[in-house]
């Protein structure tokens, strides 16, 4: 995966309002002129994506195809009997030169997340999960957070606050990219440096 490439996870219970969330968030950064990227985690019973069962892809995978892909009108399915993990989804994210991947779900992964809470009873995520910049609550401020709290009803708040946040990762990654860049130019100078001193040397001998 490009680690250059900011990611935020949106998490939290069902009904909690995610999807609304990353909604929101994916019009503010497009307006704000970034390519963007979502990935969700289907934690329901039953299959995401629809039933191919008599279909010909499906006769791919049965005949022991590792991954097979079927494509219309601009939309991708992609299935892979070995089960996708999070590291290799990401790592096919790459090919679509994003400027940040939102994420829904995963929740047990380390990436920045905002955590969504809309009952009390779904604070125990607090202490179960690791990384979380800030929280939106359906409830009350959560006073004694150490962490930044939302109201749900505090939109500017929260994409504010978002903007800013995205803002900061979007600019160490171009400080980052420039250090590769300074690094990379350095590198081929001292290999050209090199190789002309190797002529002059042969040449004065």
């Amino acid at each position: 995966m490009n680690q250059e490439t900011p990611i935020l996870q949106v998490v939290g219970y069902q009904n909690s309002g995610k999807t609304t969330l990353i909604t929101q968030l994916i019009k503010m950064l497009k307006e704000m002129g970034y390519r963007v990227g979502t990935l969700k985690h289907h934690g329901h019973d039953g299959d995401a994506l629809y039933d191919d069962t008599n279909k010909d892809t499906n006769q791919h995978c049965s005949s022991g195809a590792v991954v097979t892909g079927v494509i219309s009108k601009g939309q991708l399915q992609i299935t892979n009997g070995d089960n996708f993990s999070l590291e290799k989804l990401l790592e096919m994210y790459r090919a679509f030169s994003l400027d940040i991947i939102m994420i829904e779900g995963f929740k047990n992964e380390s990436f920045p997340k905002v955590l969504l809470l809309r009952t009390p009873e779904d604070e125990k995520l607090l202490y179960e999960l690791n990384n979380i910049v800030f929280v939106i609550s359906w409830y009350h401020p959560l006073p004694n957070s150490q962490i930044p709290v939302f109201s749900i009803w505090d939109e500017i708040g929260y994409l504010t606050w978002t903007q800013s946040f995205i803002q900061k990762k979007m600019s160490s990654k171009r400080e980052h990219l420039n250090l590769q860049s300074v690094l990379r130019f350095s590198k081929r100078d001292a290999f050209i440096n090199k190789g002309v001193d190797i002529v002059e040397n042969n040449y004065y001998r």
